[in-house]
């Protein structure tokens, strides 16, 4: 299917080639399928070889070309793309640093129900980088990362009971978000 021109099957078989579940790993082979299937527009394949360019995977690292392909995948509602702008603006990598932008894509992906971006977007919020400071707010979007399992959100959310800021203080709430984040991996 993926000779046949077909978008899915050539993100798929690129997936597959880049992470070696299901063929022998090629990182050189991925790209060049991820890359025929962006030509045809296909968002999954633009943020898979955003994600190849950023970390040089199979092709020269180039965070600026990362960026404006997780920008097109983005554009087209691609929710992975829209994290992957939010984390390069936030930082500055291929884009000029803007914490309102990525605020702007972390919102995006938070709405889709990205856990990642729920927890970003709630350290720009807990912070006031990018848009108004509001412990409420910061705390609603931990709360979203942290019934998906997101140990970091489940951590930040404890912090913000122990001390009382957004949400009313709560010691044993506190200890049961700390416990559940350290039983999901964080240390």
């Amino acid at each position: 299917a993926a000779d046949r021109e077909d978008p899915h099957a050539q993100c798929n078989l690129g997936y597959r080639l880049a992470t070696g579940k299901g063929a022998e790993q090629n990182a050189e082979e991925a790209v060049k399928w991820y890359r025929q299937a962006t030509k045809q527009g296909h968002p999954l394949a633009m943020n898979n070889l955003g994600v190849m360019y950023a970390n040089g995977e199979g092709v020269e690292a180039s965070e600026r070309e990362a960026a404006k392909l997780f920008q097109q995948a983005a554009d087209k509602n691609c929710t992975l793309s829209q994290f992957n702008m939010g984390v390069m603006c936030v930082h500055g990598r291929g884009v000029r640093k803007a914490e309102t932008a990525a605020a702007k894509w972390f919102g995006l992906a938070a709405k889709a129900g990205h856990s990642g971006a729920q927890f970003a977007l709630g350290l720009l919020t807990a912070d006031g980088l990018g848009v108004n400071k509001d412990n409420e707010e910061a705390a609603r979007l931990y709360r979203e990362a942290a019934v998906q399992g997101d140990a970091l959100a489940q951590n930040n959310l404890g912090v913000l009971y122990a001390e009382g800021r957004g949400v009313q203080q709560d010691s044993k709430e506190a200890a049961r978000l700390y416990t559940q984040s350290s039983e999901a991996g964080l240390t």
